[in-house]
């Protein structure tokens, strides 16, 4: 196993954190334990964004979801395919400077979830499944289809 592969699967498995200070931010509760300094510093940017429309925001959630189905090599659910299109499109064009490597696209898009404001309980809960199966795809031990580009 490469070396980004083990940063992917070290990254995939802080997952469970990610996602009880995710459900934190959304119940609006205190973050425990206390999250790395790059998370807070995205929180503090969420605070001063426009809220998003309840469309845009489950757009961005499911934004989310396609990046980390490319990432880990899993089929795009039919409902989402349009979106995929426009997350390649994005990812190619992220690959004209230096593309960033599968860990730090893992990291990105876990970042970006605590952008996504307002988000509700109800939305996430449509959601948090998949994410779940998918993060827990990209930490196994096994990573044959992982696209690492």
């Amino acid at each position: 196993m490469t070396l980004e592969r083990l940063e992917l699967v070290a990254q995939a498995r802080a997952w469970p954190d990610y996602r009880r200070w995710l459900e934190q931010v959304i119940a609006s509760e205190t973050l425990d334990p206390e999250p790395p300094t790059v998370l807070r510093q995205r929180l503090q940017q969420r605070q001063q964004q426009t809220p998003l429309t309840e469309d845009d925001a489950e757009e961005a959630l499911q934004r989310c979801l396609v990046q980390l189905s490319l990432l880990a090599g899993e089929p795009i659910p039919e409902t989402l395919e349009p979106l995929r299109l426009e997350v390649q499109v994005a990812r190619l064009n992220d690959a004209l400077g230096r593309p960033p490597t599968p860990p730090e696209e893992l990291e990105q898009t876990l970042l970006r979830l605590f952008t996504i404001t307002p988000l509700e309980a109800s939305l996430w809960a449509r959601y948090a499944s998949s994410f779940d199966a998918l993060l827990t795809r990209l930490s196994g031990a096994s990573h044959e289809g992982v696209d690492t580009r």
